[in-house]
């Protein structure tokens, strides 16, 4: 889930376990999150909502 705040963004990142879905990790600005499953990938909050 990503808040787009302009100023700072901010990803959350949920995962589903026993049925339910809870929070593991959250990065915000141009700190990048590197996710494993279900493949590799590099996200960085503040290119979600850079303008060019």
């Amino acid at each position: 889930m990503v808040d787009p705040d302009a100023q700072r963004p901010v990803l959350t990142v949920f995962e589903l376990a026993g049925g339910e879905y809870a929070e593991v990790a959250r990065a915000a600005g141009e700190e990048p999150f590197a996710a494993r499953v279900p493949f590799t990938v590099t996200i960085v909050p503040r290119d979600l909502v850079r303008l060019t």
